[in-house]
């Protein structure tokens, strides 16, 4: 039986920092999109919190991607 190391060290591992659109916007069908949002109405940084409209925005972009995500 294969380790998680072996299993994950043959994979084109990338990770990105930037706004969460563009990142969906780049995905592709190969790709597999993991999202951890935060819960609406807490805060996202110090300043800005995630809104309903936040939430159904990610929802609907993730419904339309062409790869795998959870």
């Amino acid at each position: 039986m294969n380790s998680i190391t072996e299993i994950l060290s043959d994979k084109d591992w990338e990770f990105f920092c930037n706004d969460w659109r563009e990142t969906l916007r780049v995905a592709n069908e190969e790709d597999f999109v993991y999202l951890d949002p935060p819960y609406v109405g807490r805060h996202t940084d110090y300043f800005n919190s995630w809104t309903d409209e936040d939430a159904i925005d990610l929802s609907t972009s993730t419904n339309n991607l062409n790869c795998q995500f959870a």
